[in-house]
């Protein structure tokens, strides 16, 4: 075995990792498995050792609709539809002391179309030395996650696979030195919005402790209008043989579905849906939360400019674009809008309604960008505060400008130190009340119940 390879025993089997730099990382290591279309089924055994040295595959999917703000996040990555697996990063010297590790499981975004956990740009290692296991999930998307289809495609199987992946963990966290009774969910957009919900799925009460929900899309509409002739659509364009399909013909049929989704009016084509399962009806979504606030602290935030990674597609194909001066003042103006409805305002409501219920509740605002850079604290511009290097995020759209390097490297120390904070800390209360010199353009409100 290579010098830089760590083997671990696993109740399923053994796995091989690599170590680098006093931090163990396990890549690829899958929890479920599932056929097309079909429920996962959480993995008990695999043939040993199992090869987790290698980049990870991710769900198959078409070019991101952001890579303009973030540049194209997944590099060539190897795509499949057996792409049920977890990223794991760890101290190494959490597989020999006794005294077991908090843990932080984190969904990735990308508006459940795009994205994987082992995106370079997402790799937790200067997180995981703060003394945590950082744990990157991916998990099915589009078509493949997000469609029901009448007999064919059941509802949320990329919720489901969250699920297993939550329970994977629960069940064996332990052997990598991590404790499953100290563990925070988090995530991005979409990923955020995957946490929230977890808090409010039976099948995943207590598989975590705590929530942070960088960005959470509350604004969005839940409404399932429309989504059973969408469906009806989608069944249409399968046919009655889906496993005959290939990849590449169901990602096709996913662009289609999405148009047909703008032309009926849907503001998304792929999104959770209320009242079935795992999800609870949208009816108890309120005492689902009322709820959780008694038993799960949450840290939510935002960017100030979340919309500028929006506004321009919808701004550029409007009639004010033309008018230079009085344009630029609309496109502002729909911006802030945007960046308010659909991200800062319903996450300020969240926070005070957890708190009117008694719950421990924090949020923080980042507004900050590169000088001279046109899109402002945009949606995403958080991420390299917390994950990647400097050389996995440097080419990003969002990052171009006069000093990023240097803020990104200086105030992600201290991002890191909070996060992980919130992770460790025994007592949610002194977390709050605790003052962390993030930088000037970093607020963070730390609310008394």
């Amino acid at each position: 075995m290579d010098s830089n390879q760590v083997e671990i025993q696993l109740p399923g089997g053994r796995i091989l990792a690599k170590r680098s730099n006093g931090l163990v990382h396990v890549r690829g290591l899958r929890y479920a498995t599932a056929s097309r279309f079909q429920r996962p089924t959480l993995t008990e055994n695999w043939p040993s050792p199992f090869d987790c040295t290698k980049p990870a595959i991710i769900c198959p999917q078409r070019p991101s609709r952001l890579n303009f703000i973030t540049g194209d996040l997944k590099l060539d990555r190897q795509m499949d539809e057996d792409c049920l697996n977890l990223t794991i990063t760890m101290p190494e010297s959490g597989l020999e002391q006794s005294q077991k590790l908090p843990v932080l499981v984190w969904f990735h975004g990308g508006a459940y179309l795009s994205g994987g956990g082992d995106l370079d740009c997402y790799y937790p290692g200067s997180l995981a030395s703060k003394g945590i296991i950082v744990v990157n999930v991916t998990y099915r998307l589009g078509i493949f996650g997000f469609m029901p289809v009448d007999g064919i495609a059941p509802s949320n199987l990329g919720l489901m696979d969250q699920l297993e992946s939550l329970r994977w963990v629960s069940r064996n966290i332990q052997h990598f030195g991590g404790d499953p009774k100290q563990v925070t969910i988090s995530g991005q957009s979409a990923g955020a919005h995957s946490a929230f919900l977890m808090t409010i799925v039976d099948d995943a009460k207590g598989l975590f402790r705590r929530v942070i929900l960088q960005s959470p899309p509350f604004g969005e509409v839940y409404a399932d209008n429309g989504v059973e002739q969408l469906s009806q659509y989608a069944k249409a364009l399968i046919g009655t043989e889906p496993q005959s399909l290939t990849t590449h013909d169901l990602l096709e049929i996913e662009v289609k579905l999405i148009a047909e989704a703008n032309h009926m009016g849907l503001p998304l084509a792929y999104w959770p849906h209320f009242g079935r399962y795992p999800m609870p009806d949208l009816s108890e979504s309120e005492s689902r939360v009322s709820d959780s606030a008694k038993t799960v602290p949450v840290l939510s935030g935002w960017t100030m400019n979340e919309g500028s990674a929006f506004v321009p597609v919808q701004y550029e194909n409007s009639l004010w674009a033309k008018f230079p001066i009085l344009g630029t003042v609309i496109k502002s103006v729909a911006t802030w809008k945007f960046s308010g409805r659909l991200f800062v305002w319903p996450t300020q409501e969240y926070h005070r309604k957890y708190l009117a219920c008694g719950g421990n509740s924090s949020t923080y605002s980042l507004d900050w960008s590169p000088a001279g850079s046109t899109h402002g604290a945009v949606h995403c511009i958080d991420l390299p505060f917390l994950f990647g290097s400097w050389d996995t995020w440097k080419a990003a759209p969002m990052l171009q400008g006069t000093g990023a390097k240097e803020v990104v490297e200086r105030v992600g120390h201290q991002v890191r130190d909070l996060f992980a904070h919130f992770c460790i800390a025994d007592d949610v209360c002194a977390f709050r009340s605790k003052h962390f010199d993030i930088d000037e353009d970093f607020v963070f409100e730390f609310a008394s119940q």
